[in-house]
């Protein structure tokens, strides 16, 4: 059979001959990004829009098709006349990824209508066909004939692709192909418009790495933002069987509609700050129109609080889709509330940290005030924040008397009630500036994450501990990073993966002694994130991640210097450490070995 133009292109690119299997492979997956400007305006990257559909990787054979979702179950018999189209294009062998899509009244993808057609049962296909059209947009081709095309980079996969799947294909067709864009910022200032889930932005030049998480393709969700009068709360279960969830309302032409349940967000301070609040205003009754789907047990109250929720959209009941609760609004009333399926609240925006009215120092020494420091804090944040997400957050406040920092914990009783408390270990929850704007009013200005976790630090003032570290790293296969700490001082930082507490105090003890020889250096129990300031007698400096074999002087440590790096892309990304693809069993045997080398040379 005569090659096909797109099969032509594949030999021209050099394309490997390989066999691949669509049946039998997960899909590349997204990484989650931040609020895209790490992405947009950047060199190198393309976009597309984020589909809210059911992920299928379609393998074709000849005239057979068979269609898989992204954990493997088989989806060929769910939609069929996918599966005709996909059979019908000119190629003999393809595997295409793509999302299947059903799509609302307004042309929006609806991944609430395509539930209809991934739960219905073999009986009801047919009928399902006719009541909830679908569509498959198709992103990426892993093979076509005898080639794998997983190497390529997405540029060369893309020309192949648009052989297959024609740009200006019919618009009725039912294989389609998903346009990409070079204007991230516009793309997603569309999607915040029309209240679209978000911009997928995908590195050129980058290989489909088969069911991997990987930087090169990141998401960047559109959330939504706006306030909701509470009307009750839902009991819950286990240790949290006191409190399950808040009823969430919002005013509708003067009445008060239902809009669903948000319980993500609430930690125990909170629930306790709240509960007796709510108690208090106990009614026999719900106080809006509509009703709540939970078979938790519901108590009711008057429409008096108010709370700021985050959320994606509205289902077809009004309900909200994804709602986390942010705090709550004293300073709105109730009536202000009327954000509904036909009115979108504004978007999310990324939330600069907003300025006390006070403009107290931090440290007076230095002349260091908090607006200054929210300002160092607001030009770093998207690299400071990820390693920060998830983890329990120290406040660590400057002492002049002593010259060193020490964690303000237990809060003070004076803190937001919006502030989130870590339920693992002593700390709070720090996933946005203005939860850093509540470090800085506080008077700390910088904090402490835990370490002897996932990784271990170590601090160290002599470079010849610095280069013995990064040979050990690179030894045991982990990721590792070394940043500044202080004027004179490094930390350095291994990932470890999941090993039980014990294991990793064992591990950090066993590599300090490898690392130290007659340097003084030490393992650390809590460490300062990179990008965060570090106060050392009256001194501030940025705590810095360094590139490969930098090290960095101490002029070279200032605010100033930080806010440059940052902008230029200096140091390993929180991402660039993750440890949960870590094998621990292995990094201990590479390090036995180590260890047993050394000693048999002494």
């Amino acid at each position: 059979m005569t090659p096909t133009g797109a099969e032509k292109l594949a030999a021209e690119l050099s394309a490997p001959v390989g066999e691949v299997d669509g049946r039998k492979i997960a899909p590349m997956l997204l990484a989650p990004g931040d609020d895209g400007s790490r992405h947009f305006g950047q060199p190198g990257w393309t976009y597309e829009l984020k589909l809210d559909g059911a992920r299928i990787l379609a393998d074709k054979r000849g005239k057979r098709t068979a269609l898989t979702y992204r954990k493997l179950r088989d989806a060929t018999e769910s939609y069929p006349e996918i599966v005709e189209a996909v059979s019908k294009l000119a190629e003999e062998r393809v595997v295409l990824d793509g999302e299947v899509v059903a799509f609302d009244e307004a042309g929006k993808p609806d991944f609430e209508r395509l539930g209809q057609r991934i739960t219905v049962g073999s009986g009801g296909v047919r009928r399902a066909m006719m009541a909830v059209p679908v569509v498959f947009i198709v992103f990426d081709i892993l093979a076509i004939g005898d080639r794998d095309l997983r190497r390529l980079p997405i540029e060369a996969r893309r020309a192949i692709l648009e052989r297959v799947v024609p740009a200006e294909g019919p618009k009725d067709a039912l294989v389609r192909l998903h346009p990409s864009f070079d204007d991230g910022a516009a793309l997603f200032s569309l999607c915040r418009q029309h209240a679209l889930e978000g911009v997928v932005a995908k590195r050129n030049g980058s290989i489909y790495r088969v069911g991997e998480r990987s930087l090169d393709w990141v998401k960047i969700k559109c959330e939504l933002e706006a306030d909701f009068v509470v009307v009750g709360y839902t009991e819950g279960e286990g240790n949290r069987s006191h409190f399950g969830a808040l009823l969430l309302a919002s005013y509708d032409n003067g009445k008060l509609v239902a809009r669903g349940r948000a319980g993500s967000g609430l930690d125990e301070r909170m629930i306790a700050t709240l509960l007796p609040r709510l108690k208090a205003i106990e009614v026999k009754g719900l106080l809006a129109e509509g009703k709540f789907s939970t078979p938790r047990k519901q108590h009711f109250v008057k429409p008096e609080i108010v709370v700021s929720i985050r959320y994606m959209s509205f289902s077809s009941d009004g309900a909200l889709k994804h709602p986390v609760f942010r705090g709550v609004r004293p300073d709105v009333d109730p009536e202000e509330c009327t954000t509904n399926p036909d009115s979108p609240a504004e978007p999310a925006k990324p939330r600069k940290a907003e300025r006390s009215t006070k403009s107290a120092s931090i440290i007076p020494e230095a002349a260091l005030e908090k607006d200054e420091v929210c300002t160092y804090y607001e030009h770093v944040g998207s690299r400071l924040l990820p390693w920060l997400r998830g983890r329990p957050c120290l406040p660590l406040r400057f002492d002049p008397k002593s010259g060193v920092s020490s964690a303000t914990w237990p809060l003070p009783r004076s803190t937001p009630a919006s502030v989130r408390t870590s339920a693992s270990a002593p700390g709070m929850l720090i996933d946005q500036l203005s939860d850093l704007r509540v470090v800085v009013d506080l008077g700390a200005g910088s904090i402490a994450v835990p370490a002897k976790s996932d990784f271990i630090a170590i601090h160290a003032k002599a470079d010849g501990v610095v280069g013995r570290f990064r040979e050990l790293a690179s030894a045991v296969g982990l990721p590792s990073l070394v940043k500044t700490s202080g004027v004179a001082g490094y930390d350095l930082l291994l990932a470890l993966g999941p090993l039980p507490r014990a294991a990793v105090q064992t591990f950090g003890e066993l590599v300090l002694q490898l690392v130290r020889g007659d340097d003084e250096a030490s393992l650390l129990d809590t460490v300062v994130p990179p990008w965060a300031l570090v106060f050392e007698r009256g001194i501030v400096t940025a705590s810095l991640p360094l590139d490969e074999n930098e090290l960095l002087s101490p002029s070279a440590r200032g605010l100033k210097d930080a806010r440059a790096r940052a902008e230029a892309g200096h140091g390993a990304d929180a991402a660039a450490f993750d440890a949960r693809a870590i094998d621990p069993a292995k990094a201990v045997a590479a390090l036995e070995r180590i260890v047993a080398a050394r000693g048999g040379s002494r």
